[in-house]
């Protein structure tokens, strides 16, 4: 399993985001765009996670959590 640590987005900036990359993908040779309800900004990319870790990273994640 692929792990990572991210930040969900509001939907104005999804949105606003989303019109930006309807823009540039006229001028992409490659590549490839993601939905606006997709969008995120990762901050860590813990990469193939045995399954049985996956309630630890919850766990610590869950410790570091601040309130938005």
């Amino acid at each position: 399993m692929r792990l990572f640590i991210a930040i969900a987005l509001s939907r104005e900036i999804g949105n606003t985001l989303d019109g930006v990359i309807r823009k540039l993908r006229s001028c992409c040779e490659s590549g490839r765009c993601v939905r606006a309800s997709n969008l995120h900004l990762t901050l860590a990319f813990l990469g193939e996670t045995a399954p049985e870790r996956v309630a630890q990273v919850r766990e610590a994640m869950d410790r570091a959590a601040v309130p938005p």
